[in-house]
């Protein structure tokens, strides 16, 4: 182990004059392509990672082996051999020789002090993957709830701003508050992030942070990579934009930024690194001159060929070395001691990037979107031209209506209204979509409907094979829960400070004694009828814990069903006298964090 972390300081320590040759470059070709930056750190992570160089009479490291084993391990301890290896290795083990072992001594003290740095070199990598794995469970956990959009994007109410997770399968998730113009910088931007593989290149660069923590020009260097990404994607994106567009593009930017308060491997976000000197560089970018262009990758060249290479062993170097074993023991195993922990394995249907795909996604999905809209409307005509047989039949029991050259379908109440957020695309692939429908009633009410269809193209006209529609208004399972609500209680139309029914609801509570109204008035029986639970508490016990000022209600829901409990907190927005309704777009819970224990 201590041969191991020696060879490791040692490797370190060369890549330590790496990084600042290229920390001194950045800043004399401010004005070079930023890719060049991103470049310059693939050769420090070079460095760090083969365990063997080249000979070179122009490479500028000083000294491959500051810290020498056979000077810590084999060295004899008499007086006089002890003196004449320092005299002979003095130019060559720099760090060593600060410590001699005395001539009493029986062991080095700086093999002691080795073996205990070693050992703090092991905690402190465990420490680090081990806070990057939680970070990245509870990450997953965060965008498992995540609404498919299209091709490889996600959206999701609990993301801040843009990022990508996943190696092999790369998505993006987006927050739902960008416009139109935004997504389509967002996604420009991350899509050059996918291409150029970045989100290989940051995980493999805080694998390389864990291992070499212990050296602080590490750090710097992976905090200026991360940094450099971004701006090297900047440039690619906005090179081809009109002023106009990079002031849209800058917006964006500002419209993104987050601050992040920790170094992590992922995921890669759009709005985390530096986002006012980056704006800067965004309104200012001009297109490098031809002698630039050359100065940078002059200077490549030469940072690759100085600093990759070790310096040429004298003879004299060679004629002094001890007898000893050779220190320089195979770490093959250690520069692969961690395999990438970012693998996408979510329970969604993952979407194949290739082009012909990414097409029949996108024509499926205009497809769906004209479903949605035809069911919504209740355009039987639509329905019917795209459904198979088996389909027409199973729909006519309760929702098509076949008329004389004319289709009806569906009914009064309750029903979709077709307005852009009373139904969306809960999933989609080339043969099989998932819709949630948000049902209406007058008082008014809304209920959640989920629909899943499979469907065939035969020139060029999709036809629906399969169809089931699931009507979730009597919820007494914890799965028929998660169903109607998968982002928790947080799900658009069903929160009812945001879909304006609140507000109606509450005025016709006070001013009516109609029981649908006045239970409202109760905070675990309007968690019953607000969340379309099922009214029988031998399935579904309903309790509430509320406050002094009779403002704020727990809520626990527990389905025996399935043993599970489900707590929801209650409030009243419209008045210490108005109805109770859940708290949803304030919640400062995860989704993930509302199903809590289970109980016998």
């Amino acid at each position: 182990m201590e041969i191991l972390f020696l060879k490791l300081l040692n490797m370190s320590i060369s890549a330590s004059w790496m990084i600042l040759a290229v920390i001194v470059l950045r800043g004399i070709l401010y004005g070079a392509p930023k890719s060049m930056r991103r470049f310059l750190w693939l050769l420090v992570g070079i460095r760090l990672i083969c365990p063997f160089s080249i000979e070179s009479a122009v490479s500028l490291i000083p000294n491959t082996e500051a810290v020498k084993a056979e000077r810590i391990y084999f060295s004899d301890t008499t007086v006089t051999d002890t003196k004449n290896a320092i005299t002979e290795t003095a130019d060559s083990s720099i760090i060593a020789d600060t410590i001699a072992p005395s001539p009493e001594a029986s062991v080095n003290p700086l093999q002691v002090v080795i073996f205990m740095a070693a050992v703090a070199w092991i905690i402190g990598m465990l420490i680090i993957f081990l806070y990057t794995v939680m970070s990245w469970v509870n990450l997953r956990k965060r965008v498992c709830t995540a609404i498919h959009l299209r091709d490889n994007i996600r959206q999701s109410e609990l993301v801040d701003s843009p990022f990508i997770l996943g190696l092999f399968h790369p998505h993006i998730y987006i927050p739902c508050y960008l416009d139109n113009e935004q997504l389509s910088y967002v996604i420009l931007h991350e899509n050059s992030h996918i291409r150029h593989c970045d989100h290989w290149i940051k995980p493999i660069g805080f694998l390389l942070l864990g291992i070499y923590w212990f050296n602080p020009f590490i750090w710097l260097a992976y905090m200026l990579l991360c940094r450099d990404i971004e701006f090297a994607c900047d440039e690619r994106v906005i090179k081809e934009m009109n002023p106009s567009e990079k002031k849209a593009y800058s917006s964006t930017l500002l419209s993104c930024s987050i601050t992040r308060k920790s170094i992590a491997a992922c995921p890669l976000a759009f709005g985390e690194n530096s986002i006012k000197a980056r704006i800067k560089s965004v309104l200012s970018y001009k297109k490098p001159t031809l002698w630039i262009m050359l100065a940078a990758i002059i200077s490549c060249i030469i940072v690759g060929v100085c600093f990759l290479t070790n310096p040429l062993e004298s003879k004299d170097a060679q004629n002094n070395s001890l007898n000893a074993p050779d220190s320089a023991t195979e770490i093959s195993d250690a520069d692969n001691t961690g395999k990438s922990f970012d693998t996408d394995e979510s329970g969604s249907e993952d979407l194949n990037s290739d082009d012909s795909n990414k097409e029949a996604v996108n024509e499926a999905k205009q497809f769906v979107e004209a479903w949605g809209k035809a069911f919504c409307q209740r355009d039987g005509n639509y329905i019917a031209e795209h459904i198979s047989d088996d389909v027409q039949s199973a729909l006519s029991k309760d929702l098509l209506i076949v008329g004389e050259g004319y289709y009806s379908f569906g009914f009064s109440s309750p029903w979709p209204m077709f307005t852009e957020n009373d139904y969306h695309i809960e999933s989609l692939d080339e043969d099989k979509a998932e819709i949630i429908y948000y049902a209406w009633t007058s008082e008014p009410h809304v209920t959640v409907w989920r629909e899943t269809i499979k469907y065939t193209i035969e020139d060029g006209i999709y036809t629906v094979i399969d169809e089931e529609l699931l009507y979730l208004d009597n919820i007494y399972t914890a799965k028929e829960f998660t169903l109607a609500n998968p982002e928790g209680v947080i799900t658009r139309m069903m929160d009812y400070q945001y879909n304006g029914a609140g507000e109606i609801l509450n005025q016709n509570a006070l001013s009516s004694e109609t029981p649908v109204y006045t239970e409202l008035f109760e905070p675990d029986r309007a968690a019953i009828r607000l969340l379309n639970l099922l009214d029988d508490p031998d399935k579904v016990k309903v309790t509430a814990d509320t406050n002094a000022e009779n403002t704020v209600s727990q809520v626990v829901i527990y389905f025996k069903e399935d043993g599970i409990n489900v707590e929801i907190t209650m409030i009243k927005p419209f008045g210490k006298d108005g109805i109770w309704v859940p708290k949803t777009r304030s919640n400062d819970k995860e989704a993930s964090e509302y199903i809590t224990d289970t109980q016998d």
